[in-house]
């Protein structure tokens, strides 16, 4: 039986499981930033994508306000928030960033990159250092562990984030 499908349609939905529906990123990606990897794509496989840039979304970042309905599934539609020029936003919509913010994290998907991959702590097999005129220098075993920043997602969604809080990831 294939995963379902269910937007949220800005009510707090209890079993929503995606910000955006799959004619809004196929748009908004068309418009913006062109994919052939996104055209070539299936159905299922775009819809699998928004389904994980949206628990991607809910996982790192923290956003102002409380949840409209205690128990819906995903972290918008949300009161008490406010967006970068003091503007509130309804309460029964999920904002036009947290939409294209999902769209351009489920491109990333359907290109390969890993969202949110489970990371090994670096060890590191060399350090030194000089005081003057100041010099550092460390050497990790195997490399640093790669980690993605999406940073047009993050300023989109900036202006919803709690004041003084920082993206999570990791």
């Amino acid at each position: 039986m294939p995963a379902t499908f269910i937007v949220e349609s800005g009510a707090g939905l209890t079993n929503s499981n995606s910000y955006c529906t799959l004619a809004e990123a196929e748009q908004y990606i068309l418009d913006f930033i062109g994919s052939a990897a996104w055209t070539a794509a299936s159905q299922a496989a775009k819809e699998a994508a928004l389904r994980q840039a949206t628990r991607y979304i809910d996982a790192c970042y923290r956003f102002q306000g409380k949840k409209v309905i205690y128990n819906q599934a995903l972290e918008w539609p949300r009161y008490e928030v406010f967006d970068s020029s003091g503007y509130y936003i309804d309460t029964d919509k999920v904002p036009p960033k947290v939409k294209y913010a999902c769209a351009i994290i489920a491109l990333a998907v359907i290109n390969g990159d890993i969202i949110l991959p489970d990371l090994t702590t670096a060890v590191i097999s060399s350090e030194s250092m000089t005081v003057g005129p100041i010099s550092s220098s460390t050497t990790y075993m195997g490399g640093k562990s790669p980690l993605k920043i999406y940073s047009l997602s993050d300023k989109m969604l900036k202006d919803f984030l709690l004041s003084g809080s920082r993206i999570e990831r990791g």
